[in-house]
């Protein structure tokens, strides 16, 4: 224990003595450069650097080297050059390194790359898994409305023929040829109904699994819009509606199949009625626009909302009107007209406002008689 004691009060005095006589010359200034790059390079820091040492007590620079701001000297990195020694020493070595922040992004360059590339993967695919699963449920509440659609359009045809051939089974109405004759007559009306519809439902399948062929061929439109609107004033000449008719296209020759065309014009003037408040209004004209027959079907109705414009053509999608649905319906109508207009080489635009009316615009590609010769 001595022995310890007398080394350490030899240590004490040795220190003590160097603090007072010789603190510049304990400073290995001639090294400093050599270790620093050395113990830098040991962590894997290649950058510019600048130093330099520093007596806190006396707030003096002992030595920099070239580069060294002491302006910045509070903001360096510091570290005590005696920390071991037993006498307190105020003697500092300094270290500045210009660009710092940027030699830490560089160093966490590649980790922060990958991290914020896996976070965006993240986030991606629960953004798709979210975007699925609403479409998903989108497409049940669709299922759901259809299935209770078309539940209702044929319970109301079957319940009626049910009722006439109960009553033709009726001995009474036997005796009465003309009431057989009436009932037979609702059937067969009942029935073809029901065949419609179930057309309508099968024709779109076939439209999503383009299964089906069209025989386009170059066809006047006029006469068939006016058999159309002669077939349609009839049906509302009983309930006080009208409809005109305004054939101004001087050229209504275009590549359609009669049939399926046809269907599209009831499909369009269908709507109108069923969504006519009152005694319907409609207004079916043409006329040419930029080498296109423009076919317009306008009603006085109920509208469309602006946030329904864009799905109407939405298969299965029909408009809410709140709590009533007087309207029933597949939602199949202005799809099939949509993916038909696109198959002639056309398409189709609606305008609306609520409360006043819809009008809706087939454009179809005219034929010229420079075409037909082609």
């Amino acid at each position: 224990q001595t022995r310890k004691m007398q080394d350490v009060f030899k240590e004490m005095a040795l220190e003590y003595r160097m603090h007072f006589d010789s603190i510049r010359e304990a400073v290995p200034y001639r090294e400093l450069d050599t270790l620093l790059k050395r113990e830098l390079n040991q962590r894997g820091i290649d950058a510019d650097y600048a130093y330099a040492v520093v007596d806190e007590s006396e707030e003096e620079l002992l030595y920099q080297s070239s580069g060294f701001k002491p302006e910045e000297r509070q903001e360096a990195y510091r570290t005590n050059v005696f920390p071991n020694d037993l006498i307190s020493k105020d003697i500092f070595l300094l270290l500045q390194i210009p660009h710092k922040n940027g030699l830490i992004l560089q160093s966490i360059s590649y980790l922060l790359v990958g991290s914020l590339f896996f976070t965006a993967v993240i986030i991606i695919t629960f953004g798709i898994t979210l975007h699925t699963l609403l479409r998903q449920k989108k497409l049940s509440d669709i299922k759901s409305d259809f299935i209770n659609n078309m539940t209702h359009e044929f319970k109301t045809p079957i319940a009626t023929i049910s009722l006439a051939a109960d009553s033709i089974a009726n001995p009474r109405t036997l005796q009465n040829k003309d009431n057989i004759f009436h009932f037979l007559k609702v059937i067969k009306s009942e029935n073809k109904r029901m065949n419609n519809q179930v057309e309508r439902v099968l024709q779109m399948s076939l439209l999503d699994k383009r299964d089906f062929t069209l025989e386009v061929s170059p066809a006047h439109v006029h006469p068939l819009l006016e058999q159309v609107v002669n077939s349609t004033r009839v049906q509302l000449d009983r309930s006080g509606g009208s409809i005109q008719y305004d054939p101004a296209a001087s050229n209504d020759r275009v590549a359609i199949d009669e049939e399926h065309f046809l269907n599209i014009l009831h499909n369009l003037i269908d709507n109108a009625i069923k969504y006519s408040a009152e005694s319907p209004q409609i207004d079916v004209s043409t006329c040419l626009e930029e080498g296109n027959l423009r076919i317009a079907v306008q009603d006085k109705g109920i509208g469309i909302r602006q946030e329904d414009q864009k799905r109407i053509f939405d298969k299965f999608y029909r408009a809410s009107s709140g709590d009533v649905h007087d309207v029933k319906g597949f939602g199949l109508g202005l799809s099939y007209v949509k993916t038909l207009g696109r198959s002639f080489g056309g398409e189709i635009k609606v305008s609306s406002q609520y409360g006043k009316g819809t009008r809706f615009v087939i454009l179809l590609p005219i034929i010229s008689s420079a075409d037909e010769e082609t």
